[in-house]
C-alpha cells in the first residue's frame, strides 16, 4: 500500500511539473519576428514619421509643481501624472488646469513611503507602494477608501477578469517569511492572493539583481495588454481567453542573434552578455515598448548612435530607425507611452522644466514656440509641457 501511494504521489508531482513546464514554453511558430538591421541608413528624422498635433501646458501652482514625470494616464478628460521623485500623484483637467494632488508620504496606514505605479478604473484610483507592498485605494475625487497588502515590486496592472499582475522588478526582496523572486511576474486574485507566477525569460535571472531597470513593463493598446520584462528580447501579451502570458514578438538584431539571452541560455552566456552590454558592443535591452495603430514602437541604446527608436510596421514587416533628435519645430523629441480610456493614436513627448526657454532663445520666431510662450509667460522653471504628435499616413 505504501509503495502504491509513493508511486502515485511521484506521478502526480511529475505531471504537475510537466504541466508547469509546458505552460512556460515559448511557441516560436506563433511569435512575430521583428528583424532590425543596425547597418541600415540612420538619416531618418522625427519629422519623417510624426506630425505635430497639439500641446498642453500643465498649470504650475504650489501644489502642482512637477519634478519628474514617471507615468501619464488620461482618463475621462483628466490627466494623471506620477512624479516618483516627489512621491506624489498630480491631476489636471484636459486643458492642463490643476485639480488636485495626492501627497501622503509617511509610514501610517493611509500613507506610503514611495510611489512606484498607479492604476485607474471607473470606480477608483490605486496607488502602489512597492517598497512596503502596499496598495492604497481612492475614489476619483481623492477620498481614501482602503489599504491592501500586496507583493513588493515595481509595477502592477489589472486584468479584465479582475485579477492583478505584479512585476517584482529588479529591487524586490522579501515579503513576510517567503522570499519573492526578483524579476518575477505574479498573478493575484481579487483578494491579492498569489495564484500563479510566470517568468517567461531566462530562469537563471530569477532572484538576481542587475544595474538596470525598465520604467514600466506594462503597456496597452485597445483591449490587449503587452509585457516587456527586463533584459528580454521577447514582447509578451496576456491572452484573456487562455488566461496565459504568451510571447507575441521577438526582436532580432541582425548579426547579433547569438549574443542575446533566451530561456535556454546558460549562466556563462548570461555573464558574457552582461559584459558585452557594459562595453556597449551590442544593442542593449529594450527600454520601452508601445503600440500605435499597426506600428510597434520601442527604444533601445546602441553604441553606434546612442538611444534609438525603432518603428516596425506589422503590415509591411518594415523596420525604420530614428534617433531621438529634434522635431520640425526644433524641440527635442522625448517620446512617452501613455494610457488613455480612448483608442488614441497620438504620440506624447515632453518639454522638461527649464528646457523651453532654451528653445525660445534658439528659435524665437517659431510659431509653436511663440504659442507656448504666450501660455507659460515668464516662469523659467515652469511645469512640463506635453506635446502630442500623430503618425504620418505615409509610414502607417
Amino acid at each position: 500500500m505504501k509503495k502504491t501511494f509513493c508511486v502515485l504521489f511521484i506521478c502526480i508531482l511529475l505531471f504537475e511539473s510537466c504541466s508547469s513546464k509546458k505552460k512556460k514554453e515559448t511557441n516560436e511558430t506563433d511569435v512575430l519576428p521583428l528583424n532590425i538591421d543596425l547597418n541600415q541608413s540612420w538619416n531618418k528624422k522625427v519629422e519623417d514619421f510624426f506630425n505635430y498635433d497639439s500641446f498642453i501646458y500643465l498649470e504650475q501652482t504650489d501644489k502642482s509643481l512637477i519634478s519628474h514625470i514617471s507615468k501619464i494616464e488620461i482618463h475621462k478628460g483628466r490627466i494623471y501624472i506620477l512624479d516618483s521623485n516627489q512621491a506624489c500623484l498630480v491631476v489636471f483637467n484636459s486643458q492642463g488646469s490643476f485639480l488636485y494632488s495626492i501627497r501622503t508620504k509617511g509610514a501610517g496606514p493611509k500613507e506610503y513611503l514611495y510611489l512606484n505605479d498607479f492604476y485607474i478604473e471607473n470606480d477608483g484610483l490605486f496607488l502602489y507602494d512597492g517598497i512596503q507592498g502596499k496598495l492604497l485605494h481612492y475614489d476619483l475625487q481623492a477620498n481614501f477608501i482602503a489599504k491592501y497588502d500586496v507583493p513588493v515590486g515595481c509595477n502592477f496592472t489589472r486584468l479584465k477578469n479582475g485579477n492583478w499582475l505584479f512585476y517584482l522588478g529588479n529591487g524586490a526582496s522579501k515579503k513576510g517569511k517567503s522570499k519573492m523572486l526578483l524579476n518575477n511576474l505574479l498573478i493575484c486574485n481579487k483578494q491579492f492572493e498569489i495564484i500563479d507566477e510566470y517568468l517567461p525569460i531566462n530562469q537563471y535571472m530569477t532572484g538576481r539583481r542587475y544595474a538596470m531597470n525598465i520604467q514600466n513593463i506594462f503597456s496597452t493598446y485597445g483591449e490587449k495588454l503587452y509585457i516587456l520584462p527586463l533584459l528580454s528580447y521577447y514582447i509578451y501579451s496576456y491572452d484573456e481567453e487562455k488566461q496565459q502570458i504568451i510571447p507575441q514578438y521577438k526582436i532580432i538584431f541582425k548579426g547579433q542573434e547569438d549574443k542575446f539571452i533566451d530561456g535556454n541560455t546558460s549562466e556563462e552566456n548570461v555573464q558574457r552578455y552582461m559584459s558585452l552590454l557594459k562595453k556597449r558592443e551590442i544593442a542593449t535591452h529594450l527600454n520601452s515598448f508601445y503600440k500605435v495603430e499597426n506600428i510597434l514602437i520601442f527604444s533601445f541604446s546602441c553604441s553606434l548612435n546612442g538611444t534609438t527608436m525603432c518603428l516596425f510596421n506589422e503590415k509591411s514587416k518594415k523596420a525604420e530607425l530614428c534617433l531621438f533628435n529634434k522635431d520640425a519645430n526644433g524641440i527635442a523629441f522625448i517620446p512617452v507611452e501613455y494610457k488613455t480610456d480612448k483608442k488614441d493614436s497620438k504620440i506624447l513627448s515632453i518639454i522638461k522644466q527649464g528646457d523651453f526657454f532654451k528653445y525660445k532663445k534658439n528659435n524665437p520666431r517659431n510659431s509653436l514656440i511663440k504659442e507656448i510662450d504666450e501660455v507659460i509667460g515668464s516662469q523659467e522653471d515652469s511645469n512640463p509641457v506635453l506635446i502630442f504628435y500623430t503618425l504620418k499616413k505615409t509610414f502607417n
